[in-house]
């Protein structure tokens, strides 16, 4: 059988029960089939790409429907693209060798003779054709590696490479195992409905500026579709082909029809684990056509403007002004307060990453989405676009990179479409119907919060889904009842042998016989949530163990050698320091986590991923600095960590609701709809949200951001405490008159309660238990004058404002600025234009060591303590060491003078080019 020649493999079964694992041994070269046509993105580097493909596309006379027309004319320039890049574009691998023979000709001459002009030229036209072959062959490689986070120009084509083959590998299908093989309506459950005036503006017509925005936030780098054309070929073309997807979105508004084919896609498994041999272990993608994708993606920009009126306050996902952050904080505050009052509790969790609802988007019934969407109050005609939409779907299974013959589809939704998560909400609001009802008909009962009657049931993010109430048997056949319900009406099957009970004051038996009945299993705490800990004291390293690990694991799959320093840096800058940022939104970093972080980040910078200790040349409080005031631009972490927990208090009063505010606020604030942050009420207040009312008084620097940094720009004054917030100068009218506000009949009134309209003018009515007297008067008149230039606006709304931004908005980015000036580290012009935009990092990384004096040179490592025999040399550029004035003399003569020029980016490129080479 080996002599038949070819590749072989061996794979190993699972076990099972036997207590012998099956062997397979199979050709590796099995033929799947043609691979799919894909653009690019390196074509649009030929100079001759975009007039060829502009000629094309004029050309072709194509009749018919205009979504016919967009798809005939892709597919036919499709055909032409494959012979361009066969005959005109060419193969990669021969251009470089002959550029390079070319260079070697030219050398070989040199060495004889002195060479002539023309010939000199001749070299650098093969130097010249050799760095575009590289740098297009880099493009390509980055665009199958997918890394977004690692710019071109690098020389990092051989990561690139290395992670393309490993997706390769890690995606490619052995085989899989085979598995065994009229719904009611909700009726009497209330759901919210849209306004006439949503519905119509829903289905108003499709405008330029709407495709075209819905173009712009298209990722276009992403894996092209069945078609071939990823979204940054449709941005480049945009100016020849735009007629014709205008036409084709005029045509869909006016009869709502795709035309066969446009609406195909392939089925792409990308495993959830290593050595994926089960059809469950895989997780399906749909890699959607181009022209229907800009049109989901223009529908669900409209739809998502109407969700937060038809999604209820329980579901955190894909809702302006929620967050997942929302749900994970709502949880720890539940799970506190049953602590707290020693409520009987239970907590039912179903995990997304133990199949909750088991292959949700795959089991969504469209003919009950439909009638969703009519009890949502949608129109006839938008509901007749998204039924098109789900219905035309046709489907090829890419079977390692291969597709399979097409098939339709009778339910689901496709995870890749834009459309599905907004659809995939609708149906979650079903359940919480369910659990409503049964929460007003005192069959469920939930968790208790504050003293005023307000309890927690459900959390929901996406297939995400959390149940809590009272321990007792009722409430626990009710969750499963409701479940069973949701199944039957819904479509959707909970797998309970997956999902986790958690008890709270309650016995091990009846936890365990509460397991029984659900036919789930019994959970330890604290545990995980939407991959944040629920119930743990955040200030224990151990609690951040699942972060420290993933920065780990990141650096185990990283090889140093792959990655020059330019590389390493933008790899720290875009995913390292990304990493914690989740649990950094809601949690305040301990200092064991902060120094350990730290640690990791220097020496992946110093070292590489094997994180063997390297000499740090520069201090990291220098590193973190901005690249235009010396640094690297590294994040750091407190000061990261500060600003997002310092967004809690701009979400605190920003006027949009939310069910974690409602239970903050029952909680700590006696229930009032506009609260001041830090005045608490009662002696308990969890270690999360302690954490975060405190950061406005840990420093000066965060005082100013923070506990000083809001103000309320007055409208009508109904939202806006008269006595106790800030909103006329710097001190509340409380500590500007205590006199009066002692004497005050509405100490909690609204600036609205304290005056009336008269005429069209506002007019100030403030009453008091008695006539003022001595000293009360004196304050009347300093109440008076700061009333003085005051405007109540009639009919406009209060808003809340952050004092350091223009628009009044708290950003993370400005926030973390506005910490970074109050350092009073100015900007250094010379480090600026290092890291200018025609630099690639690694030579201005090399240039801002040199400019600090950081290079190895025999110098700086002997004061490092490097001990050098004599006869080593580790001289840089010949010499011991390299004198700091000297260089920056020569940066500042290339800078100025030359930069006078030719402009001060290139003066800086000219120094750069000068001295990388030696």
């Amino acid at each position: 059988m080996y002599n038949r020649g070819g590749e072989w493999i061996q794979q190993g079964l699972p076990r099972n029960i036997s207590d012998h694992c099956a062997m397979v041994l199979k050709s590796k070269s099995t033929d799947w089939g043609p691979r799919t046509f894909r653009v690019l993105d390196a074509w649009q580097q030929h100079l001759g790409f975009k007039k060829a493909v502009e000629d094309k596309w004029r050309e072709m006379a194509v009749e018919g429907f205009a979504g016919y027309k967009c798809k005939q004319k892709l597919k036919l320039l499709k055909e032409f693209l494959k012979g361009w890049n066969k005959d005109v574009f060419g193969n990669m691998e021969a251009q470089y060798v002959q550029a390079v023979k070319k260079i070697e000709q030219v050398d070989m001459q040199n060495e004889v003779a002195d060479l002539e002009e023309l010939k000199i030229v001749k070299r650098q036209e093969g130097f010249s054709e050799m760095w575009d072959v590289l740098r297009k062959r880099e493009l390509i490689w980055k665009q199958k590696s997918r890394s977004r986070w690692i710019r071109e120009g690098d020389a990092n084509t051989r990561f690139f490479h290395k992670v393309a083959n490993g997706i390769r590998a890690q995606n490619n299908i052995a085989g899989l195992m085979r598995d065994p093989w009229n719904r009611p309506k909700p009726e009497g459950i209330k759901f919210q409905k849209i306004s006439e005036e949503k519905k119509e503006w829903l289905e108003r017509p499709f405008s330029i500026e709407e495709i075209e925005e819905g173009l712009r936030s298209c990722d276009g780098s992403k894996a092209p579709e069945p078609d071939g054309y990823n979204f940054n070929f449709l941005k480049f073309a945009w100016h020849c082909i735009k007629e014709d997807f205008i036409s084709f979105f005029s045509e869909f508004h006016r009869n709502g029809k795709l035309v066969r084919g446009l609406n195909s896609s392939f089925l792409a498994l990308v495993p959830k684990k290593l050595n994926a041999a089960n059809l469950k272990e895989y997780r399906p993608i749909s890699l959607i056509g181009c022209v229907y994708k800009l049109l989901a993606k223009v529908l669900a920009n409209r739809l998502k403007s109407v969700m937060p009126k038809i999604v209820s306050e329980t579901q955190s996902a894909f809702v302006g002004g929620r967050q997942l952050v929302d749900s994970v904080l709502v949880l720890n505050e539940v799970v506190d307060e049953i602590k707290n009052r020693k409520q009987l509790a239970f907590v039912f969790k179903a995990d997304f990453e133990k199949a909750d609802f088991e292959k949700a988007y795959d089991c969504v019934d469209w003919s009950f989405l439909d009638w969703m969407m009519d009890t949502f109050g949608f129109g006839t005609k938008w509901r007749g676009w998204i039924m098109e939409c789900l219905s035309t779907v046709r489907t090829s299974i890419l079977v390692n990179g291969s597709p399979t013959r097409e098939f339709e589809v009778g339910k689901g939704l496709r995870q890749g479409d834009p459309l599905s998560p907004f659809l995939f909400l609708m149906i979650g609001e079903g359940l919480q119907g369910l659990v409503q009802k049964a929460v007003a008909e005192g069959m469920l009962h939930g968790i208790e919060i504050g003293k005023k009657g307000m309890t927690v049931s459900l959390l929901q993010f996406a297939d995400d889904t959390i149940i809590m109430g009272r321990a007792d048997a009722e409430n626990i056949r009710m969750v499963k009842d409701v479940l069973r319900w949701f199944e039957l009406m819904f479509g959707l099957w909970i797998n309970f042998n997956n999902s986790s009970i958690y008890g709270y004051n309650v016995s091990e038996g009846w936890l365990k016989g509460s397991a029984g009945m659900l036919r789930c299993g019994v959970g330890q705490t604290p545990f995980l949530y939407l991959g944040l800990p629920i119930g743990s004291k955040s200030g224990r390293k151990k609690v951040w163990e699942p972060m420290l690990n993933k920065f780990r694991a990141k650096l185990a799959v990283w090889k140093a050698t792959t990655l020059s320093f330019g590389g390493r840096l933008t790899l720290l800058n875009s995913v390292l320091s990304a990493l914690p940022i989740f649990y950094m939104s809601l949690f305040l970093l301990p200092k064991s986590v902060l120094v350990e972080l730290i640690s990791i980040q220097r020496r992946f910078l110093w070292g590489g991923p094997d994180l063997n200790k390297k000499i740090s040349w520069v201090k990291w409080e220098y590193i973190c600095r901005d690249k235009v005031k010396g640094g690297l631009g590294v994040p750091d972490m407190r000061r990261k960590n500060w600003v997002l927990l310092g967004k809690w208090w701009y979400r605190l009063g920003d006027g949009v609701e939310n069910l974690w505010k409602r239970v903050v606020r029952e909680k700590y604030y006696g229930g009032r709809s506009e609260v001041d942050i830090t005045t608490i009420e009662g002696p308990r207040v969890s270690k999360l949200w302690r954490d975060i009312i405190r950061m406005g008084g840990q420093s000066s620097r965060l005082k100013n951001m923070l506990g000083e940094g809001f103000k309320w720009e007055m409208g009508e004054g109904n939202k806006v405490d008269f006595w106790l917030e800030q909103w006329v100068g710097d001190k509340t009218l409380r500590d500007l008159c205590p006199r009066l506000y002692a004497l005050s009949v509405k100490k909690e009134g609204k600036v609205y309660e304290m005056g009336r309209w008269n005429k069209g003018r506002w007019c100030w009515r403030v009453e008091w238990r008695r006539g003022t007297i001595g000293h009360e008067k004196d304050e009347e008149v300093v109440l008076e004058r700061a009333l003085e230039g005051v405007q109540v606006k009639e009919g406009v709304g209060d808003v809340w404002k952050w004092r350091h931004a223009m628009d009044g908005r708290y950003v993370v980015k400005i926030a973390y600025d506005y910490l970074d000036s109050m350092k009073g580290v100015l900007e250094d012009q010379r480090c600026k234009l290092i890291w200018c935009r025609l630099v690639p990092s690694k030579v201005a990384f090399f240039g801002w060591r040199l400019c600090l004096n950081r290079l190895p040179t025999k110098e700086n490592l002997q004061k490092r303590g490097v001990q050098l025999q004599e006869e080593e040399v580790l001289n840089w550029w010949g010499l011991e060491s390299v004198l700091p004035n000297t260089v920056m003399g020569v940066a500042d003569f290339s800078i100025d003078v030359l930069g006078s020029t030719v402009g001060k980016e290139m003066g800086s490129c000219f120094f750069l080019a000068a001295a990388w080479p030696l």
